[in-house]
């Protein structure tokens, strides 16, 4: 169970928070403990604090029953737990009767219909889903998840046997490849189908053995197509730099690389920083920045953009999924159709993407961030500046100036 889902089931109660997390107490948000031995602390306790910290874990555990989404499941499990305890101690016996039994709330499918809203009030629905602590985005993905077609494509699978189709696809979203033969196949498999833009996600933290920058020479130098092809970096930039909205070591930036083969093909690789696992995007406009620069690079629409990050599902659907909303937004807005006019569910738009990849965007922070998107690329499209300078012929507005 993730640190925090264990602090929002305490509702602020730090002491019990200090004895079910004990020395994980200061770790990140992200990380996992187990519930076994959380609950095992309480049951370690002695005398009166073992009565006082029980009766107090079984009160927040019978309120997570009252609330939607993964507290509720949590509270759950913890029930079954407490109620398999053997304990000889009428006064505990007593408190865990005081359990309730009942089982996880069923993810409602009409629930998702509610999120249906015109594009002009997305902001709304960032608000209410970034309001509820994750609890009904985590809900509603849940109820999404057995809807879902579950069709991707796998680059970097030596076998291949993942992917479905060898057509075109606007993006190919994927996990950080394992080792030298994953990133020759992720390399070789995109660019031979005219990739040309590769995007990674990813904390180099991240990295649990894998050849986290797998782009720098050091890896790129054991990497061989299977025509003999090879492939070296030649160049590094910064492209842009943002600001951490939550706590972090260092602000996210866009590092991007220019790598070629040795037959003179040149791509473009690039790295946004700082962005950790299971968190929100740090920095929004950032993502925007980044999404300019694929369009600048890759104007082409018929052409696969790559995105990357650890586990190949959230954060780099974040990226994909919001980097496509963007072209049809654009699309619809230079045919002349009215932005205003157009309704978007948020979680439609995490159905189709993941057609590309299974199970993606899962984690709820992720959700407020792609309704931020989609309200920033309305704005953005519905602006009086935008419309002018696609509308108006270049050769007017020189005639102006």
């Amino acid at each position: 169970m993730k640190i925090c889902y264990v602090r929002a089931l305490c509702e602020g109660n730090l002491e019990l928070e200090r004895v079910l997390l004990e020395g994980n107490y200061n770790a990140r948000a992200d990380r996992d403990v187990p519930k076994d031995v959380m609950v095992s602390r309480l049951v370690n306790l002695s005398g009166e604090e073992r009565v006082r910290y029980l009766g107090l874990f079984v009160d927040v555990v019978n309120r997570a029953y009252t609330r939607l989404g993964c507290l509720r499941e949590h509270a759950s499990d913890f029930s079954r737990k407490l109620h398999e305890l053997q304990i000889n101690d009428e006064r505990i016996t007593k408190i865990l009767a005081g359990l309730f039994t009942a089982e996880p709330m069923q993810p409602d499918p009409a629930l998702l219909a509610r999120f249906s809203c015109p594009l002009r009030d997305m902001d709304r629905v960032e608000q209410e889903l970034a309001s509820s602590n994750h609890a009904l985005a985590n809900s509603c993905l849940k109820a999404l998840k057995a809807a879902t077609i579950h069709r991707y494509d796998n680059p970097t699978d030596p076998s291949n046997a993942n992917t479905v189709t060898s057509a075109i696809q606007p993006v190919t979203i994927a996990a950080l490849p394992r080792n030298i033969e994953a990133v020759t196949n992720y390399f070789e498999s995109l660019i031979n189908r005219g990739c040309r833009v590769f995007v990674s996600m990813h904390e180099i933290a991240d990295n649990r053995g894998e050849p986290a920058k797998f782009w720098d020479n050091d890896v790129l130098s054991q990497v061989r197509f299977s025509d003999g092809r090879t492939i070296e970096k030649i160049s590094e930039r910064e492209i842009g730099r943002g600001v951490r909205e939550v706590n972090g070591n260092e602000d996210p930036t866009l590092i991007e690389s220019t790598l070629r083969l040795s037959d003179g093909t040149q791509i473009t690789h690039i790295h946004y920083t700082a962005w950790r696992d299971y968190s929100a995007c740090p920095d929004n406009a950032l993502l925007e920045r980044l999404h300019d620069r694929i369009e600048e690079l890759n104007p082409d629409t018929a052409t696969t953009v790559a995105f990357n990050c650890h586990g190949g599902v959230g954060r780099s659907g974040v990226a994909a999924a919001t980097y496509v909303l963007r072209k049809h937004l654009m699309a619809a807005a230079e045919s002349g159709q009215r932005l205003a006019d157009i309704r978007v569910n948020v979680f439609d738009a995490i159905a189709f993407m993941r057609q590309f990849r299974r199970n993606a965007i899962p984690n709820p922070p992720h959700v407020p961030t792609v309704c931020n998107m989609l309200s920033r690329y309305y704005r953005r499209f519905t602006s009086p500046e935008y419309l002018f300078s696609r509308i108006v012929p270049n050769s007017a507005l020189q005639a102006v100036v």
